[in-house]
């Protein structure tokens, strides 16, 4: 089985141009394993695909009867 590895500037665009931020809270949480090559810093694709799907900001809900002001 071959295993690729992305550097991180990739790995950012293959999660859809996240910010590094994203990442190194990935990284904290456990979610992504950081790997070092001297001083490159690699990331496994088979763990960025693992990751959940990402998701847009859930719309405002108005829970009163009336429709919402404009």
């Amino acid at each position: 089985m071959n295993i690729g590895y992305l550097d991180f500037d990739k790995a950012r665009a293959f999660l859809g141009d996240c910010s590094r931020a994203t990442i190194y809270r990935r990284v904290a949480s456990g979610q992504l394993t950081l790997y070092k090559l001297g001083s490159k810093s690699l990331l496994k694709i088979e763990e960025l695909n693992a990751l959940p799907a990402r998701q847009g900001p859930n719309p405002a809900v108005n829970d009163n009867d009336e429709p919402a002001a404009a």
